[in-house]
C-alpha cells in the first residue's frame, strides 16, 4: 500500500493547465502524440494520468521511465497493481516479463501510486474505476478504487446500500449513482470507451484495442484524442 493513498494537489503546484489521460497500457507513442496534441508543457501545465500504465501494450517500462521523467501524476489502477504483485510474489506472466527491467526507483514509485488524488480549487478526483457515492475518500475500498464498473443495491436493516463490483452484468454503471460533485475522472472502462455525465469523465476509449487515447483539458474541458497506431491486443469478448 501507498503511504499516501490519497493526495491533494492544489495552486501554485496545480498549474492553470491541467491534462488527465486515460489508460496508457504501454502504449508509448500514442501517449507522446496525445501529448503534443495537447500543447503540453512541464512549465505550464499539471500531468495526470487515471492509472494502468503498463500491460497489454507494448512499451510498459518505457511508459514508466516517460512517465517518471514527466514528473506526471498518475493514479494506481488494477494492472499497475497486478505488476507489483507479479515483482513481490517473483512471478513469470507470458507478456510482462518487462517487469525484469524496472529499476528499484520504479518499483518504489509504482508502490507509492495513490488511488484518488484529489483538486480542490476545481472540485474534482481522480481515480482509476470509481468510488462508491456517500463514503468518505478514506473508506472507499481499494478493490472498488482500482477495479469497479458498476454499482448494485442491497437493502439491509430497511436500508439501501450501494455495493460495487467489476461485473457489468450487475447492477447499472456507477456512474449513474454519482449525481453531485466533486466531478469524477476515471479509466477502466475500455467497453464503455469516453463517458461523459455532468459529474463524472470516464477517459478509457481503447487504444491497447486499436481505439484511441483520450484526454480531457481543463478547466475548458475539451477533449483530445490520437488514434491507436494498431490492435495491441483483442478485447477479451472478441478473443
Amino acid at each position: 500500500y501507498p503511504k499516501q493513498p490519497h493526495i491533494s494537489i492544489l495552486p501554485p503546484l496545480l498549474k492553470d493547465n491541467i491534462i488527465i489521460v486515460g489508460d496508457v497500457h504501454g502504449c508509448l507513442d500514442e501517449l507522446k502524440e496525445l501529448l503534443i496534441k495537447c500543447n503540453y508543457s512541464n512549465e505550464t501545465s499539471t500531468l495526470i494520468l487515471v492509472g494502468d500504465l503498463v500491460n497489454k501494450g507494448p512499451y510498459s517500462s518505457e511508459v514508466i521511465s516517460y512517465v517518471r521523467e514527466l514528473n506526471a501524476y498518475v493514479v494506481r489502477g488494477n494492472h499497475d497493481d497486478f505488476a507489483l504483485s507479479l515483482i513481490c510474489d517473483k512471478r513469470a506472466v507470458k507478456g510482462c516479463e518487462y517487469v525484469n527491467s524496472l529499476s528499484n526507483d520504479d518499483i518504489h514509485w509504482l508502490t507509492e501510486l495513490p488511488y484518488t488524488i484529489s483538486l480542490p480549487s476545481i472540485n474534482s478526483i481522480i481515480v482509476h474505476a470509481g468510488l462508491v457515492p456517500g463514503i468518505p475518500l478514506e473508506l472507499q475500498s481499494v478493490m472498488n478504487m482500482v477495479t469497479m464498473r458498476n454499482i448494485y443495491q442491497v437493502e439491509e436493516n430497511n436500508e439501501v446500500i450501494l455495493i460495487g463490483s467489476a461485473d457489468t452484468s450487475i447492477g447499472k454503471p456507477w456512474i449513474d449513482y454519482w449525481t453531485t460533485g466533486p466531478h469524477i475522472y476515471f479509466g477502466h472502462d475500455a467497453k464503455r470507451e469516453l463517458q461523459l455525465t455532468n459529474y463524472c469523465t470516464g477517459l478509457d476509449s481503447g487504444c491497447v484495442y486499436g481505439k484511441k487515447l483520450s484526454a480531457i483539458i481543463l478547466p475548458s474541458k475539451e477533449i483530445i484524442q490520437v488514434d491507436a497506431k494498431r490492435v495491441y491486443e483483442i478485447p477479451k469478448a472478441e478473443k
